[in-house]
């Protein structure tokens, strides 16, 4: 196995419940078989005891299916991400919103970075604003009238920035 998500907890420690026990190991296969909406509904069963789940191997993967479903477990544990891989995390989140070479079958990367940076905007610091706000700018700047399908995340990302930096 190759994404095994070491499990840090980021408040009080829980007791395990029976999902909880296994959703480490669980979220790692999720992520090695692509399966991005499976990985994200158990990483975020995880965020809500306050478990975070180090996907960064995942989000280094070259491939895609893999790069994708680490990116749906950031955006499901957004609130959780230590403090310390929040930096690398947005980078690599910046990084993949440019997408990669793949099918259209399955997750896409751009589509999950988008989502993961929507939910990471209050968490950005200010020496990653102007990037933050570039990936949105590009998907703003269209022809009137015209609807994107990630036009929510994109105005849940640019809400978010706002709310954490007002001045910008």
């Amino acid at each position: 196995m190759r994404a095994s998500c070491p499990a840090t907890s980021t408040s009080r420690p829980q007791p395990p419940t029976p999902s909880s026990r296994t959703s480490g190991p669980a979220v790692g296969h999720f992520i090695n078989a692509g399966v991005a909406k499976k990985a994200k509904e158990q990483a975020a069963e995880a965020a809500e005891l306050g478990v975070a789940f180090d996907v960064t191997e995942g989000l280094a993967s070259p491939v895609p299916w893999e790069r994708a479903a680490a990116l749906a477990v950031v955006a499901a544990q957004a609130d959780v991400v230590p403090d310390e891989l929040l930096e690398p995390t947005l980078q690599a989140v910046v990084a993949a919103t440019a997408g990669m070479p793949q099918s259209r079958l399955g997750s896409q990367v751009d589509r999950e970075a988008l989502g993961a940076l929507a939910a990471l905007s209050e968490r950005v610091p200010a020496g990653l604003v102007d990037e933050a706000l570039a990936v949105f700018e590009r998907l703003v700047d269209r022809p009137p009238g015209q609807v994107n399908v990630v036009d929510d995340e994109v105005r849940r990302g640019l809400f978010g920035l706002y709310r954490a930096h007002p001045s910008r």
